[in-house]
């Protein structure tokens, strides 16, 4: 602050240092900031004029950003094994098979440590099952659960050979959150 505008503050009795604790004449200015947890300023409003301020809609935006992009980390954290299956029809089978997959899906949703789930078609007679977990307990039920008893019970009729089944760690992952 100027000579000239400590001594108007003065003249109008407001001696700023002792508000400050020491001599520094500093004047703090109005500000709004929004920080995340890594220490990014997500938000940053500052402006002279106390009258002047952050609206409630940018504060918010800004927190849901920071609130999107956690979700979406512990989503990720989360995955940390899955199964990959391969599953080859019998002939004439090809069909049966992709019906008994897309009838799978509401079985897997009912499953709530099987974070993501994939059913795919590799070409006419090859189909994929990959799947990921938390952890290896998640895992374990998937593999004790409906879909797995409805593969095991119709194996025989739908599949040329026994499925595949292999077990992966998840090294890392994007989810959609």
């Amino acid at each position: 602050m100027t000579p000239a505008d400590r001594a108007l503050f003065l003249d109008v009795g407001t001696d700023l240092a002792p508000a400050n604790g020491d001599d520094s004449w500093v004047l703090p200015a109005p500000s709004t900031f929004v920080i995340d947890g890594d220490g990014t300023i997500r938000h940053a409003r500052v402006d002279a004029d106390f009258t002047k301020r952050s609206e409630i809609d940018e504060i918010l935006g800004a927190l849901r950003e920071i609130e999107a992009f956690t979700d979406a980390e512990e989503v990720q954290e989360m995955v940390t094994v899955g199964l990959c299956l391969r599953l080859i029809a019998a002939p004439g089978k090809e069909g049966e098979v992709a019906a008994f997959l897309e009838n799978a899906r509401p079985l897997v949703e009912a499953e709530p440590d099987t974070t993501a789930w994939f059913a795919a078609r590799v070409d006419l007679s090859t189909f994929l099952i990959f799947d990921v977990f938390p952890n290896e307990s998640g895992r374990e039920q998937h593999l004790a659960g409906r879909v797995a008893e409805a593969l095991a019970a119709r194996a025989e009729e739908l599949f040329a050979e026994a499925p595949t089944i292999e077990r992966v760690e998840i090294l890392a992952a994007k989810l959609a959150s």
